[in-house]
């Protein structure tokens, strides 16, 4: 069964896992984005760990737990804000044209936001590619994905938070 947006959002019952619901929501965007991989990443260290991934594609390297040197991902360099949230055309693009990422996971066309939790900390990136170009990707899209994440990082931050009591409750 497939879920909608007030599935993943309104259902106060809902007792999914928060993972679940993070996937369920990355699906919706990855849909309505006509985009074919959505991920969550997180920074740690100088990583970039895929957290929660969408990925129907042919190309598996973007799966749960994968991560690459930080420094040599768009995610790091649109939070940095050395490359455009919107990516029309990554193979014309002048910094993601010589991206080896672009390549090895056949980026055509991104879009992506940083995740900021409410204590200002960086958690990491909320994303969506394709692997051709999309001139169609615009500001709306932007300010979609910018909301969505907002909701994301509402689940992921209630996440950290029952991670941190069970790390309590549970002794040594």
């Amino acid at each position: 069964m497939t879920a909608n947006f007030s599935d993943v959002l309104l259902d106060q019952k809902d007792n999914s896992s928060i993972d679940a619901k993070l996937t369920n929501l990355l699906g919706l965007v990855r849909k309505h984005l006509n985009m074919d991989v959505a991920f969550i990443s997180e920074f740690i260290n100088d990583e970039r760990v895929f957290k929660v991934v969408d990925n129907p594609s042919v190309n598996k390297t973007v799966k749960v737990g994968n991560s690459d040197p930080i420094n040599e991902t768009y995610c790091h360099k649109i939070t940095e804000k050395q490359l455009s949230p919107i990516i029309t055309n990554s193979k014309i693009n002048p910094i993601t044209q010589i991206m080896p990422v672009t390549d090895k996971l056949n980026i055509g066309a991104y879009i992506g936001v940083p995740i900021n939790l409410s204590n200002g900390k960086l958690y990491g990136t909320f994303c969506c590619y394709k692997s051709h170009h999309d001139e169609s990707l615009n500001e709306r899209d932007l300010s979609f994905l910018n909301m969505i994440s907002e909701i994301a990082t509402g689940l992921i931050e209630k996440n950290l938070h029952n991670t941190a009591l069970h790390c309590i409750a549970k002794p040594n």
